[in-house]
Order: structure tokens, then C-alpha cells, then sequence
């Protein structure tokens, strides 16, 4: 809900400040964390016990210029069909017990129901942990590529029936 969006921002800075290499994570404001809420797509937490402990923000983005379904020649009615796994963090203090690839799975079913065909991420070609995570989770790299004003980043893709 609109309440999570400051432990979710707090989540991206604390993630972001503890990587050695800042071009791996991007973190973004509160207003684009509040827009995926409310209007833009859907965001699911992760708890333990009553702390929030990750997040995975789901971005729908229609037929936007961004769509990274229109880096790999996607066009038309399949556009309409792509959803981004457009952030996911999980603090480091509970790394190691699944929490992303079960935010991802329950992502997943909800956007098979929604009718959404091809789920789509960027993973920044050193982040091991996260590559790893998609790539046992069904995705494939389908391309690599500058993305976010300049910084490279693999286009990762899962089709679902």
C-alpha cells in the first residue's frame, strides 16, 4: 500500500550503499515507488516476522517507449502482453532464503492470471546473486545492452502460458 512506499525506498538506498559497485542497482524515488502502487503496475513485499524484508516492484508498461519488449523487436498486440520485474530488493541481512525467487514466483501467477504473457528484467552483468536468481527462475538472457543513461545491463526474458 501507499504506507509501504518509505520502507521500500529505505530498502533501495540501504541495498544500493552496501554494493561496492553503485552502477549494479538503481534505485529510485519515492514518486516512481508510489506510481507502481497505485497506478502502474503492482508491488509485493516480503516479510520476516513483522519487518518488511524485500520487495519486488511490477511495472505494466503498455506500449511506453521503454517497453524492453522493444529492444528485442516486440511490436504490436505483444507489447501489450510484456510486464517488467522492474526492482527487486531483499535486505542483506535475509539473503540466502529465497525471498526473491518467491516474490517472483507469486508475481508470476498473478500476472498469468492478468493475462500477461512475457515478463521482462534488466540485470546489471556483474550482479551474480540476481542473474543467477532470474536465470533459475525460467528466464534467459536475450540481450545485453546500455539502458538507464549509459550503464550495461543484460535483458532478461520468461514467457508464460
Amino acid at each position: 500500500t501507499a504506507a509501504d512506499v518509505e520502507v521500500i525506498h529505505q530498502i533501495m538506498e540501504t541495498v544500493k550503499e552496501g554494493l561496492s559497485d553503485k552502477n549494479s542497482f538503481v534505485a529510485d524515488d519515492k514518486a516512481f515507488i508510489s506510481e507502481h502502487i497505485e497506478r502502474r503496475g503492482f508491488t509485493l513485499i516480503a516479510r520476516v516476522g513483522n519487518e518488511v524484508a524485500g520487495f519486488l516492484i511490477i511495472r505494466i508498461p503498455g506500449t511506453d517507449i521503454d517497453n524492453l519488449g522493444r529492444d528485442i523487436g516486440f511490436v504490436g498486440s505483444k507489447l501489450q502482453k510484456v510486464a517488467h520485474m522492474e526492482s527487486v530488493a531483499v535486505l542483506p541481512e535475509h539473503r540466502g532464503h529465497g525471498l526473491q525467487k518467491r516474490l517472483m514466483a507469486k508475481a508470476e501467477d498473478r500476472l498469468r492470471i492478468l493475462g500477461y504473457r512475457y515478463l521482462m528484467a534488466t540485470v546489471y552483468p556483474g550482479n551474480k546473486p540476481s542473474l543467477t536468481s532470474f536465470i533459475s527462475s525460467g528466464y534467459a538472457v536475450v540481450l545485453t545492452k546500455e539502458k538507464y543513461s549509459g550503464l550495461m545491463r543484460n535483458i532478461l526474458l520468461k514467457t508464460i502460458e
